[in-house]
């Protein structure tokens, strides 16, 4: 337990403008918790807010930028990122299906979990972000990963642990209709 938490808030003088944050906790003299630091969430290049969601136990955050106005599926600028502190700049995660990006969970190996959307509707697929020691990313949509893709659609990964077990959502097409369900992903 590292105590850090991840959050973001309304900015006072712009109300529709949003920064993640990263805050350091610590025990006071009566074992009351005390805010020791507060790191701001930088910006990613071309965004006007962003916010912090997730957490691992290196400190390293993922969360989301954006500009404009509405949600992930509209046609403002949504990205997902990695940021793994001060002094470093949030590291983007790259569109797989040409739309926009959602970074919803994170493990120890900073293994990214969350959505590519399709442009123009609003689906996403379920993605992978990994990079290697030199900082270069992969991504996967983990739709094709399932050997009877054809009958299910991953619509979102929401975590991923250190074993690179992945929660999401996604729904099978069953007797003629898709049925949503919630799904583990685990890697053989």
């Amino acid at each position: 337990d590292q105590k850090q938490v991840v959050g973001f808030g309304f900015l006072s003088d712009s109300p529709s403008v949003t920064r993640g944050y990263r805050l350091r906790l610590g025990l006071g003299g009566q074992n009351e918790l005390v805010l020791l630091e507060i790191d701001p969430v930088p910006l990613l290049a071309q965004t006007t807010s962003n916010g912090a969601d997730r957490i691992n136990d290196l400190g390293h955050v993922v969360g989301f930028a954006y500009s404009g106005e509405g949600g992930p599926t509209g046609t403002n600028l949504y990205r997902g990122f990695l940021w793994k502190g001060p002094f470093t700049d949030p590291i983007e995660m790259r569109t797989l299906t040409g739309g926009n990006t959602l970074a919803n969970g994170l493990n120890d190996s900073d293994a990214v979990v969350g959505t590519s959307i399709i442009p123009g509707s609003n689906d996403g697929e379920a993605a992978l972000w990994e990079h290697d020691a030199q900082g270069a990313q992969t991504g996967t949509l983990l739709g094709t990963q399932i050997p009877s893709k054809p009958s299910w659609y991953l619509g979102s990964a929401w975590d991923i642990n250190n074993d690179g077990w992945i929660g999401g959502y996604g729904r099978k097409f069953v007797k003629g209709k898709y049925t949503w369900t919630g799904l583990l992903l685990v890697p053989n």
